[in-house]
């Protein structure tokens, strides 16, 4: 999500990239604060232990390409012989997770910025030759407001074939809540739609999974992973 943020130009104002040498400084600036700035939140991502740096977000945001780090690794990646698959946090996922700073204002008022930033990344992305991106929207698992159901159709029909392929990726649970709703997303010329639906796998979870992944004729991909291998009891 730091990355996100710098990469969107999504940087509060308090963090003046002039005050800092390198890139580094600024993002142990945002993550860990100075002594004249303090520190952005950092905040459990869903219902994971792992952690992340809480966006933050006022009138003043405004969004726009201000880092060139993603499209150097690129490159690198390429000068390898490897063709990338480039991870975003979705636009959705990246307002709902963040926080606003100013009293009244609701960060999805912020959208219509949002969006012509995702846009360019996208065409810039393809521009460099990726083939496919891949989109992480973990908040389409959740149950949402109907505002936040509402702007789903608005932001992919927008980015719809501005840039490689994309893949639409959520996790943390079964998406029967609004499967219908995103079945109802534009068939992708932007893309392929890929929805991962992540479990527990047992007699209780097994068919929400099923259900979920019933709904979608495009591609659907599903895994498993054993939680004893991954936090192994000593």
């Amino acid at each position: 999500m730091l990355n996100m943020t710098v990469l969107l130009g999504a940087i509060p104002e308090r963090f003046n990239s002039s005050q800092h040498d390198t890139m580094v400084d600024l993002y142990f600036a945002m993550a860990r604060g100075t002594p004249n700035q303090s520190a952005m939140k950092m905040t459990k991502w869903f219902n994971t232990n792992y952690h992340y740096i809480v966006p933050e977000f006022n009138r003043q945001t405004h969004f726009q390409i201000t880092s060139e780090q993603l499209f150097g690794e690129i490159k690198e990646a390429q000068a390898l012989g490897i063709s990338p698959k480039v991870v975003l946090i979705g636009p959705l996922t990246y307002l709902f997770m963040g926080k606003e700073t100013e009293v009244g204002l609701n960060r999805l008022e912020l959208l219509p910025r949002l969006l012509p930033a995702y846009h360019n990344i996208l065409s810039r992305m393809a521009a460099s030759g990726v083939q496919w991106g891949q989109m992480y929207e973990p908040c389409l698992a959740f149950e949402l407001e109907e505002i936040w159901l509402e702007k789903r159709s608005e932001v992919y029909t927008t980015l719809q074939g501005s840039g490689p392929q994309l893949l639409l990726m959520t996790y943390f649970d079964a998406i029967d809540e609004h499967a219908s709703r995103l079945k109802a997303l534009p068939d992708p010329s932007m893309a392929c739609i890929l929805i991962y639906v992540a479990h527990r796998i047992n007699s209780m979870h097994f068919l929400p999974i099923i259900r979920s992944i019933k709904y979608f004729h495009w591609v659907s991909s599903m895994g498993a992973a054993c939680s004893a291998l991954i936090f192994p009891k000593h």
